[in-house]
């Protein structure tokens, strides 16, 4: 399961207005040093976020969705400390691929998109 975000309108100044995908089969093929840099910068462990990503009613949903779209944009390249990190994460559009969706672009993955790519 891969998930795709846009920031919203509001964002746009800060953190651009492109489309972002979460891969997590990239994400887990990054070096054990990073996993656990990325786990101690979240709070949250790279499984569980994985997990509570897909159930938005689990109490951990809000953090899980800022945990995996700063990790999103971490692994594009993006490095902005997690406590400045503030998006309107609610306010986002956010969509999950199925396994047989290409993002736009044929990213596979994390990385920024042009609208329009």
């Amino acid at each position: 399961m891969r998930f795709r975000f846009t920031f919203h309108p509001d964002d746009h100044e800060r953190y651009g207005d492109g489309t972002w995908t979460l891969d997590p089969e990239a994400l887990l093929r990054q070096p054990v040093r990073e996993l656990i840099a990325v786990e101690a910068a979240t709070g949250m462990g790279i499984p569980g976020m994985l997990l509570v990503l897909d159930r938005p009613t689990d109490p951990r949903y809000t953090t899980a969705l800022l945990a995996a779209t700063w990790v999103a944009r971490r692994l594009g390249g993006v490095t902005e400390a997690y406590e400045s990190y503030e998006p309107l994460v609610y306010l986002m559009h956010l969509e999950r691929l199925e396994d047989d969706e290409v993002p736009p672009g044929g990213a596979s993955s994390s990385s920024p998109q042009s609208e329009g790519a």
